[in-house]
């Protein structure tokens, strides 16, 4: 994949979704619409450093996003209520102005520009230049996973010039 992440191009979508993601047409749920990735599972490997970690800093945020994706009723309500409030003008689609402008309002833990920017690429499938009311479970699920690998980032770059050296890798 040149140029970096991208879930268009991932061949196994299962990978990238979930067996059990489903989108609103026809009234099907949207349980686990991408969010299994967000956290490592029980027995998961950790890697040799796993003290690098988010502190459970987003931890309130990715409860609640996946809350909105857990196919309950009171969840899909929720999640459709944020849609409504992040696509303010009404006309089904999202831009990164727009998801900026509902991030530092209603969480400006998340408000990180370069997590966002990369959650927004990542997440804009069609490749439109809009993130629409399909894709936006993924984007909840990239905002946090970026602002996460961020935070990871920012940890290990010890001076700060926004590069990894080897010897900052290798800590």
């Amino acid at each position: 994949m040149p140029g970096g992440y991208s879930m268009a191009a991932t061949q196994n979508k299962t990978a990238v979704f979930g067996s059990s993601a489903t989108f609103p047409r026809g009234g099907r749920s949207l349980a686990n619409a991408g969010m299994q990735q967000m956290t490592p599972r029980p027995g998961q490997a950790q890697g040799p450093h796993a003290s690098i970690t988010t502190s459970g800093q987003f931890q309130d945020c990715e409860q609640s996003f996946k809350f909105w994706v857990s196919g309950s009723e009171a969840g899909r309500r929720s999640l459709w209520q944020a849609w409504d409030a992040i696509d303010y003008n009404g006309n089904g689609i999202v831009s990164l102005a727009e998801i900026d402008k509902w991030v530092v309002e209603t969480y400006p833990k998340l408000n990180n520009k370069s997590a966002l920017m990369r959650a927004y690429k990542s997440s804009d499938l069609d490749k439109d230049s809009y993130v629409n009311k399909r894709e936006f479970p993924v984007l909840l699920r990239n905002v946090i996973y970026f602002n996460k690998v961020w935070t990871v980032f920012e940890a290990m770059d010890t001076d700060a010039d926004r590069r990894l050296a080897f010897p900052e890798f290798r800590q």
